[in-house]
């Protein structure tokens, strides 16, 4: 409203007005004790304006209306007066020593409709018009910046992952021949030598997962996963790994906590990450006959990790620019480099600090400071999986590396002469394709896939046993053509092993959600994929074995789950010719949720909900065929089919003939 007065009288439509208003008081005496107050229409009451008016200085603002009083009875006018622009400055002056006067001067802003409200109304919508104009490739530029860079960060994100891809992959095609020949060689000194080669593969698979962890979190990739779980037992999982090169380097080494029961908030990739990094190089700078300790604690709303040692120390002039990466100190054989600057990241990730204490040739001290404030993280920072879950995956970062232990084969090893079934290999990697299908062909069929459509086209094909398929592959990626699997009826009791380069616990999580029954991170044991492989089918065909001749009302002679199944089975057969019986109903009359009663028949029979459904009602319309009473329609819809068509296929599906051949069976035409 001020800036519209404003252009107003600068264009010239509110003429200024000056009103002067003395009022003269002769024999005054002492006008600091006179009062005077301002009424501002007949309407309104008196204001009081000070009870001190000696030399006083005040603004009113207030509206006033005049009338034209006379005899004649003339029409009234109206003097408008805007209240923003109403000033009266009142002073008093002293004339001479009983005369005072009181000058009043009024500034008004008097408005009329006048005629340059149109201009100023064009002005001001053209000005609109051209800001518009002159902003809108701005922002337009300013937008397509923005989706360039985040294009530019995915594609690079993309080519990151590829290469590192490759990287494992090369290097499982090292690793695991390296292992499968150090398991055929009987010389020490053939084996010593195998032995240093694995060492180095493993030390470069360890770099090629740090660098990639560097460059998640440069790039902003690498997010807090943080679960409510047992810190102390991860730290221990540490510790111990560290336990034989203690006693090689004659280091005394200790863990001290008193939090073995206590569950905290933390990330467990990040905590593992940290203390390894820490514990890395406290015994790569402290000498023989010195100690090293590591501490868990709380201390003020925090979780405290703290890892001392009594090496060799580090200057106080250099301790702030240890976490520069690729800072090296002088006349040491410190090499922090990425070390130090990852353990800073992620702390700061964690949002947390890190506190250093360190006196040459007196040891350093590291104390890590994790939030326990809830507060302290952002909602999505935590997972929202249950802890059961969370605390089952436990990263294998370090675990992947063959360890550096005498496994030679014994030399009356049994040879597998039978094939043990079906394996789809999905691998856009061809020489990781072939290396898996060479190490396998002598125990199972094979099938090859160089991505998931191709597997898709397989399945639809070919009955398959197991499926074994990369995370990252074009076209249908690893984790889109698992769910693709689990969603179909007729593959989803196939199982699944994915094999990824990604050791965070959400890609793990992704991958068990849709459905994976394993995770495998390369670079892997082709022997540890291989009986993985094997215990699989022999379970698979273990419970098929056991499971297959459930009819209705049959007595399960298995104890365990036997209540579970029996009442499983009394649902179905009751509602057996119900065509709109579903699966939340089933789950609902079980007295559980759709997916807990998933999990418990799959565990029990091998089965998912959906085809435990279909085994009792085609078993039921087996023995229906068998009376031969009715016809094959009128047995579909006994059985709770809709159409005698969709029944003919589930029937053919299940038996392995159409209806009409198994009627024949025992009423030949």
């Amino acid at each position: 409203m001020k800036f519209i007065h404003f252009l107003l009288m600068f264009l010239g439509e509110l003429p200024l007005e000056t009103l002067d208003i003395d009022i003269t008081q002769k024999h005054f005496y002492s006008p600091h004790n006179t009062l005077f107050s301002i009424k501002q229409n007949q309407k309104g009451k008196w204001q009081m304006t000070a009870y001190s008016a000696r030399h006083r200085f005040t603004t009113f603002i207030y509206q006033l209306k005049r009338y034209n009083v006379a005899k004649y009875k003339e029409n009234h006018s109206t003097l408008i007066i805007y209240p923003d622009y109403i000033q009266e400055y009142a002073s008093y002056h002293q004339i001479n020593n009983n005369n005072f006067i009181m000058k009043s001067i009024r500034c008004l802003r008097l408005g009329y409709h006048g005629k340059y409200i149109p201009l100023l109304t064009i002005f001001l919508l053209l000005s609109l018009v051209l800001s518009s104009i002159w902003l809108f490739p701005l922002y337009k530029s300013y937008k397509l910046k923005n989706i360039r860079k985040k294009k530019e960060k995915e594609i690079y994100q993309m080519n990151i992952n590829m290469l590192y891809e490759q990287l494992h992959n090369q290097l499982t095609l090292i690793i695991s021949p390296l292992q499968e020949l150090m398991r055929h060689i009987y010389g020490d000194w053939e084996y010593k030598q195998l032995l240093h080669i694995q060492d180095s593969a493993n030390k470069l698979s360890y770099i090629i997962s740090q660098t990639k962890i560097l460059s998640d979190i440069n790039l902003g990739l690498l997010k807090l996963n943080i679960i409510h779980s047992n810190a102390y037992k991860r730290v221990l999982d540490c510790f111990m790994s560290y336990k034989y090169l203690s006693r090689k380097k004659h280091i005394e080494y200790n863990f001290y906590t008193k939090l073995q029961d206590e569950d905290l908030f933390f990330d467990e990739n990040v905590l593992i990450l940290i203390t390894n990094k820490l514990l890395a190089n406290a015994f790569k700078y402290t000498e023989s006959g010195k100690s090293i300790t590591i501490r868990l604690y709380k201390e003020d709303k925090n979780l405290v990790l703290q890892v001392s040692d009594t090496g060799i120390g580090i200057p106080v002039e250099k301790q702030q620019k240890i976490f520069d990466r690729f800072y090296q100190i002088e006349n040491s054989y410190i090499e922090n480099g990425l070390g130090l600057s990852m353990v800073q990241q992620l702390v700061e990730l964690h949002h947390g600090k890190i506190i250093l204490q360190s006196e040459i040739r007196k040891g350093s001290t590291f104390s890590i400071h994790f939030p326990q404030d809830k507060s302290s993280y952002n909602k999505d920072e935590f997972l929202n999986d249950n802890m059961e879950e969370k605390q089952d995956i436990i990263p294998s970062i370090y675990s992947n590396n063959i360890c550096m232990k005498d496994e030679r084969e014994p030399t009356n090893t049994q040879v597998i002469k039978t094939k043990n079934g079906t394996i789809l290999i999905a691998e856009n990697n061809e020489e990781l394709r072939q290396y898996i299908s060479n190490n396998l062909s002598s125990l199972f069929y094979l099938l090859e896939a160089k991505n998931g459509k191709e597997a898709l086209d397989i399945l639809k094909r070919q009955e398959v046993n197991l499926i074994i398929t990369n995370a990252i592959m074009p076209v249908i990626d690893g984790i889109k053509l698992c769910k693709l699997v689990k969603e179909n009826l007729s593959t989803r009791h196939i199982p699944v092993y994915i094999l990824s380069t990604k050791t965070d616990i959400e890609s793990q999580l992704e991958s068990f959600r849709v459905g994976a029954d394993d995770y495998i991170i390369k670079p892997f044991s082709i022997n540890i994929l291989k009986f993985k492989t094997l215990n699989m089918l022999h379970t698979s065909h273990y419970i098929f074995e056991h499971s297959s001749n459930i009819m209705p009302t049959e007595r399960i002679n298995t104890t365990m789950n036997k209540e579970i199944l029996e009442k499983a089975n009394m649902v179905v057969e009751k509602n057996i010719d119900n065509m709109k019986f579903s699966i939340k109903q089933f789950a609902w009359e079980m007295n559980m949720s759709c997916s807990s009663l998933h999990m418990k028949l799959k565990a029990i029979t091998g089965e998912s909900t959906t085809e435990f459904i279909h085994k009792i009602r085609l078993n039921r319309a087996c023995q229906l065929l068998e009376e031969g009473k009715f016809s094959i329609s009128e047995i579909s819809f006994m059985v709770g089919y809709n159409t005698p068509s969709y029944f003919t296929t589930c029937f053919k599906k299940y038996v392995g003939c159409l209806p009409i051949e198994y009627k024949n069976r025992f009423f030949p035409v």
